[in-house]
């Protein structure tokens, strides 16, 4: 995913393909994964241009940080 919604891709294409893939990525992963809730975070979340799902919620980077630390504690 990083290749196609990356930094260097959203530059590389611009911002309305970008936004596209984006949410053709989510919607992918909301059919395969059929789950509860999708979090993003990251730089270019600021970058979204559309209505995220509801299931889709955008997190501070802190919190995958906090979450791979809690992890590696048990």
């Amino acid at each position: 995913y990083e290749e196609q919604l990356g930094r260097a891709a959203l530059d590389d294409i611009g911002k309305k393909k970008w936004n596209k893939r984006l949410e053709k990525a989510i919607a992918t992963l909301q059919h395969l994964f059929n789950c509860d809730c999708i979090y993003l975070g990251g730089g270019n979340t600021k970058k979204i241009e559309f209505e995220l799902p509801t299931n889709v919620k955008i997190v501070p980077n802190v919190n995958g940080l906090l979450g791979g630390i809690a992890l590696w504690k048990e």
